[in-house]
């Protein structure tokens, strides 16, 4: 039997591969900064020096707050997320009745709900989960409802021979054929709930990565700004990297068809 030839390169050389232009544009970077120093463009090597100015328990702190308010908002989307998307899915009439509401719910960028949480919760931790799984649950939902409409026709009438009540039909035949979509917008939903989560901290001062780099460019530190920008950067990629090797993996137990 014959199978997709694997890339023979290891996945820490591809990455670098394809790292390289980023690289080529920072030692570039590096090289115009020694020539011509600028206060605003500073070059990559004092964002370390910044960064370490800055000292590791502040720097630490602020990750493990950000990766805490980023971790708890995609748990609360995800469950929500999936909840709704397997019940709507399952119902025609439901799915038809909401479709209005959802898409306009689903237009809201996520900064508008911002104002609307400070109101209710007050600028805490609840206000970021909000805005973090407000943003977040909407790939899991949509992905999570188009699986189960995509669902075989044959599983209903399978339902009605074996004579499955609403909960096993439910347990037994939904959520197998949801969760190929549960995980394709959980991988969509990890780098958008970390974006949206340094940018509440942000708007709203909350502890985090976004409120030291919002207080870096407000005292006009620019070198310190891009190292907390490349901090947010290597977070992201990582994040978003772990996630999908977890979903893919999980994917395997499903037939290629249906792991999108």
């Amino acid at each position: 039997m014959t199978g997709v030839a694997r890339d023979p390169r290891s996945p820490l050389r591809l990455a670098l591969i394809g790292f390289t232009p980023l690289i080529a544009i920072l030692l570039l970077w590096e090289a115009v900064g020694a020539i011509a120093p600028s206060p605003q463009l500073p070059p990559p090597s004092s964002w370390f020096v910044a960064l370490a100015a800055l000292g590791p328990g502040p720097l630490a702190l602020g990750a493990g707050s950000t990766l805490l308010t980023f971790a708890l908002g995609l748990l609360i989307a995800m469950a929500v997320g999936a909840v709704l998307g397997v019940l709507i899915g399952a119902s025609p009439r439901l799915e038809r009745a909401l479709t209005p509401l959802l898409e306009f719910l689903r237009a809201l960028p996520a900064p508008v709900i911002v104002p609307i949480a400070v109101l209710a919760w007050g600028s805490g931790l609840t206000t970021s989960l909000v805005a973090v799984a407000f943003a977040a649950s909407w790939p899991v939902l949509m992905n999570t409802l188009q699986a189960v409409q995509a669902r075989p026709a044959q599983y209903s009438s399978v339902a009605r021979t074996l004579q499955l009540t609403k909960t096993q039909e439910m347990a037994k035949m939904l959520l197998p054929a949801a969760v190929p979509g549960m995980l394709i917008g959980y991988r969509v939903a990890v780098p958008l709930a970390l974006i949206v989560t340094i940018l509440v901290e942000m708007l709203t001062s909350a502890h985090g990565v976004g409120t030291l780099l919002l207080t870096a460019q407000r005292s006009y530190q620019s070198a310190q700004s891009f190292g907390l920008l490349l901090v947010a950067g290597v977070l992201g990629y990582a994040l978003t990297l772990l996630a999908q090797r977890l979903a893919n993996r999980a994917l395997l137990r499903w037939p290629p068809e249906a792991r999108g």
